[in-house]
């Protein structure tokens, strides 16, 4: 039995609601619905075509994808960083003979010595013909070495667990009176300078600690600790570079010392003095 459904009120309800619903869609949905349908057409199309070529060359997409994550990930790997002689830096000259002598508990280690003007390994004695520039000190200072700028340079290992794994740097250089931290009145500044490279335990010279980050005049005699070690490293060299010795006595000394702390004391009274007056001066007004 035939029926004729163009006469039935419930399907042209239906047409009807179609259409205003197809009218109620803006026109960037629109383009958003064509754009599915074209994509799913795309994805159809694709996965009918059976071609092993096209299987073959998504494969090596694939490949050289993960194959660049792969890079990425070396590339963003973290390194430490390497140390590099500040723009002053210079290479020591052999015939000055420096050296660090190792003392512990009273007895020298002759086999520790520390040659700072020629390599202590043997092995870097032909590279190094004109002198070295610096010396790392640490646990792990190779790791954080390389020659650059015709700068030569060695590691000296130390094997205390208080010592961090680049701990200081020993560098040879002419450095501005400002940076090494020397008098105006000297009017060469050529010598070593000892650096803290922000170590955990310190660097200690002459029983004291240095700022970390800042060069600091190393002369001949100066006793170096690193750290919690008991070992001392002495610096040898030419007479030349010792500190010069006063014709003061102690006494004379002492005196001269507390007198500028007098001085010193005087002029902060009397700049908290005027400093006082001004802020009287200034708070007289609306005063009854």
């Amino acid at each position: 039995m035939e029926v004729d459904i163009s006469n039935n009120p419930l399907h042209e309800t239906n047409m009807d609601t179609t259409s205003e619903w197809e009218s109620a869609i803006p026109k960037d949905d629109e383009k958003h619905k064509n754009q599915i349908v074209r994509t799913e057409e795309l994805v159809t199309t694709t996965c009918s075509d059976d071609s092993a070529p096209l299987e073959r060359e998504t494969c090596t997409d694939s490949e050289s994808i993960s194959i660049d994550v792969k890079k990425l990930d070396e590339n963003t790997s973290t390194t430490p960083n390497i140390y590099c002689p500040p723009s002053w830096a210079l290479n020591c000259p052999p015939s000055l003979d420096y050296k660090l002598e190792v003392i512990k508990n009273g007895l020298q280690l002759s086999e520790s010595t520390i040659y700072l003007s020629s390599p202590s390994d043997p092995n870097l004695q032909s590279s190094c013909d004109d002198g070295l520039s610096y010396c790392l000190f640490g646990r792990q200072p190779q790791s954080y070495y390389t020659q650059s700028n015709n700068m030569n340079g060695q590691c000296s290992v130390l094997a205390h667990p208080s010592i961090s794994r680049l701990h200081a740097v020993l560098q040879y250089g002419k450095p501005p009176h400002a940076v090494g931290h020397v008098s105006e009145n000297e009017k060469d500044t050529t010598g070593w300078y000892l650096k803290d490279l922000e170590s955990t335990h310190g660097t200690f010279v002459n029983k004291r600690r240095l700022p970390p980050g800042r060069y600091v005049r190393i002369r001949v005699g100066y006793v170096l600790r690193f750290g919690g070690s008991t070992r001392l490293h002495i610096l040898q060299g030419p007479e030349e570079d010792t500190e010069q010795q006063t014709s003061h006595s102690w006494f004379d000394l002492k005196k001269s010392h507390e007198e500028y702390k007098m001085n010193l004391k005087m002029e902060r009274n009397i700049s908290s003095i005027q400093n006082s007056n001004t802020v009287k001066l200034e708070c007289n007004w609306g005063m009854s």
